[in-house]
Protein backbone atom coordinates (compact mmCIF):
# COMPACT_ATOMS: atom_id res chain seq x y z
CA UNK A 1 0.00 0.00 0.00
CA UNK A 2 1.35 3.44 -0.80
CA UNK A 3 1.57 6.26 1.73
CA UNK A 4 -1.23 8.10 -0.05
CA UNK A 5 -3.57 5.10 0.21
CA UNK A 6 -2.67 4.60 3.88
CA UNK A 7 -3.40 8.26 4.56
CA UNK A 8 -6.80 8.05 2.85
CA UNK A 9 -7.78 4.86 4.69
CA UNK A 10 -6.53 6.33 8.00
CA UNK A 11 -8.54 9.51 7.53
CA UNK A 12 -11.61 7.46 6.56
CA UNK A 13 -11.22 5.45 9.75
CA UNK A 14 -10.93 8.58 11.90
CA UNK A 15 -13.96 10.08 10.15
CA UNK A 16 -15.98 6.89 10.65
CA UNK A 17 -15.04 6.74 14.35
CA UNK A 18 -15.95 10.40 14.84
CA UNK A 19 -19.29 10.04 13.06
CA UNK A 20 -20.05 6.90 15.08
CA UNK A 21 -19.21 8.64 18.36
CA UNK A 22 -21.37 11.63 17.49
CA UNK A 23 -24.27 9.40 16.45
CA UNK A 24 -23.95 7.42 19.69
CA UNK A 25 -23.83 10.59 21.78
CA UNK A 26 -26.89 11.98 19.97
CA UNK A 27 -28.80 8.74 20.53
CA UNK A 28 -27.94 8.73 24.24
CA UNK A 29 -28.92 12.37 24.70
CA UNK A 30 -32.43 11.78 23.32
CA UNK A 31 -33.50 10.58 26.80
CA UNK A 32 -34.10 13.49 29.21
CA UNK A 33 -32.83 11.54 32.26
CA UNK A 34 -29.58 10.77 30.49
CA UNK A 35 -29.22 14.41 29.43
CA UNK A 36 -29.64 15.61 33.02
CA UNK A 37 -27.11 13.02 34.29
CA UNK A 38 -24.59 14.04 31.62
CA UNK A 39 -25.15 17.70 32.46
CA UNK A 40 -24.65 17.03 36.20
CA UNK A 41 -21.52 14.94 35.60
CA UNK A 42 -20.09 17.58 33.30
CA UNK A 43 -20.74 20.29 35.88
CA UNK A 44 -19.06 18.23 38.62
CA UNK A 45 -16.09 17.53 36.36
CA UNK A 46 -15.78 21.22 35.48
CA UNK A 47 -15.89 22.20 39.17
CA UNK A 48 -13.31 19.55 40.06
CA UNK A 49 -10.93 20.67 37.31
CA UNK A 50 -11.41 24.32 38.32
CA UNK A 51 -10.59 23.47 41.95
CA UNK A 52 -7.45 21.57 40.98
CA UNK A 53 -6.39 24.45 38.72
CA UNK A 54 -6.89 27.00 41.50
CA UNK A 55 -5.02 24.77 43.98
CA UNK A 56 -2.13 24.47 41.53
CA UNK A 57 -2.07 28.28 41.06
CA UNK A 58 -2.09 28.91 44.81
CA UNK A 59 0.46 26.27 45.86
CA UNK A 60 2.05 24.37 42.96
CA UNK A 61 4.60 22.50 45.13
CA UNK A 62 2.00 21.52 47.74
CA UNK A 63 -0.44 20.34 45.09
CA UNK A 64 2.31 18.34 43.42
CA UNK A 65 3.20 16.76 46.77
CA UNK A 66 -0.46 15.94 47.43
CA UNK A 67 -0.80 14.34 44.02
CA UNK A 68 2.42 12.37 44.53
CA UNK A 69 1.18 11.20 47.94
CA UNK A 70 -2.11 10.07 46.42
CA UNK A 71 -0.32 8.25 43.63
CA UNK A 72 2.05 6.63 46.13
CA UNK A 73 -0.87 5.58 48.35
CA UNK A 74 -2.73 4.13 45.37
CA UNK A 75 0.46 2.30 44.35
CA UNK A 76 0.82 0.83 47.83
CA UNK A 77 -2.80 -0.29 47.86
CA UNK A 78 -2.35 -1.93 44.46
CA UNK A 79 0.85 -3.64 45.62
CA UNK A 80 -0.99 -5.02 48.65
CA UNK A 81 -3.80 -6.24 46.41
CA UNK A 82 -1.32 -7.91 44.06
CA UNK A 83 0.47 -9.53 47.01
CA UNK A 84 -2.85 -10.77 48.36
CA UNK A 85 -3.81 -12.17 44.99
CA UNK A 86 -0.40 -13.84 44.64
CA UNK A 87 -0.67 -15.49 48.06
CA UNK A 88 -4.21 -16.62 47.25
CA UNK A 89 -2.99 -18.04 43.93
CA UNK A 90 -0.08 -19.80 45.64
CA UNK A 91 -2.37 -21.26 48.31
CA UNK A 92 -4.91 -22.46 45.75
CA UNK A 93 -2.13 -23.85 43.57
CA UNK A 94 -0.58 -25.70 46.52
CA UNK A 95 -3.94 -27.13 47.56
CA UNK A 96 -4.66 -28.17 44.01
CA UNK A 97 -1.23 -29.77 43.69
CA UNK A 98 -1.77 -31.62 46.97
CA UNK A 99 -5.17 -32.88 45.79
CA UNK A 100 -3.72 -33.97 42.45
CA UNK A 101 -0.93 -35.80 44.27
CA UNK A 102 -3.47 -37.52 46.54
CA UNK A 103 -5.56 -38.58 43.56
CA UNK A 104 -2.44 -39.87 41.80
CA UNK A 105 -1.41 -41.89 44.87
CA UNK A 106 -4.93 -43.24 45.33
CA UNK A 107 -5.06 -44.23 41.67
CA UNK A 108 -1.75 -46.04 41.96
CA UNK A 109 -3.01 -47.88 45.05
CA UNK A 110 -6.20 -48.89 43.23
CA UNK A 111 -4.20 -50.15 40.25
CA UNK A 112 -1.87 -52.08 42.53
CA UNK A 113 -4.81 -53.59 44.42
CA UNK A 114 -6.48 -54.52 41.15
CA UNK A 115 -3.29 -56.24 39.93
CA UNK A 116 -2.99 -58.12 43.22
CA UNK A 117 -6.65 -59.13 43.03
CA UNK A 118 -6.08 -60.33 39.46
CA UNK A 119 -3.09 -62.40 40.55
CA UNK A 120 -5.06 -63.83 43.47
CA UNK A 121 -7.94 -64.59 41.13
CA UNK A 122 -5.60 -66.42 38.76
CA UNK A 123 -4.23 -68.39 41.69
CA UNK A 124 -7.72 -69.31 42.81
CA UNK A 125 -8.61 -70.23 39.23
CA UNK A 126 -5.65 -72.56 38.95
CA UNK A 127 -6.55 -74.15 42.31
CA UNK A 128 -10.12 -74.64 41.10
CA UNK A 129 -8.81 -76.21 37.91
CA UNK A 130 -6.57 -78.52 39.93
CA UNK A 131 -9.53 -79.49 42.10
CA UNK A 132 -11.63 -80.10 39.00
CA UNK A 133 -8.90 -82.21 37.46
CA UNK A 134 -8.63 -84.18 40.70
CA UNK A 135 -12.36 -84.72 40.82
CA UNK A 136 -12.77 -85.58 37.18
CA UNK A 137 -9.64 -87.71 37.23
CA UNK A 138 -10.80 -89.73 40.27
CA UNK A 139 -14.34 -90.03 38.91
CA UNK A 140 -13.01 -91.21 35.57
CA UNK A 141 -10.68 -93.68 37.31
CA UNK A 142 -13.43 -95.22 39.37
CA UNK A 143 -15.70 -95.44 36.33
CA UNK A 144 -12.93 -97.04 34.31
CA UNK A 145 -12.28 -99.51 37.07
CA UNK A 146 -15.97 -100.34 37.23
CA UNK A 147 -16.55 -100.97 33.53
CA UNK A 148 -13.08 -100.71 32.00
CA UNK A 149 -14.19 -98.04 29.49
CA UNK A 150 -11.65 -95.63 28.05
CA UNK A 151 -12.27 -92.19 26.50
CA UNK A 152 -11.09 -92.35 22.92
CA UNK A 153 -10.29 -88.64 22.74
CA UNK A 154 -8.07 -88.34 25.81
CA UNK A 155 -7.18 -92.00 26.31
CA UNK A 156 -8.22 -91.57 29.90
CA UNK A 157 -10.46 -93.96 31.73
CA UNK A 158 -14.06 -92.82 31.86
Amino acid sequence: MSKEQKGKSGSKLVTAITVGALAGAAAVLIDSNTRSKVKGSTTQMKDSVAKVASDVKEDPAGTKDQMMDRVQEATNVLKEAVDGLQSLYDKANDELFDKVSEVKEDTQEVISSAKEAGEDLQEVGSKVKEAKDELTGSDNQSAAENNGAVNNITDRPV
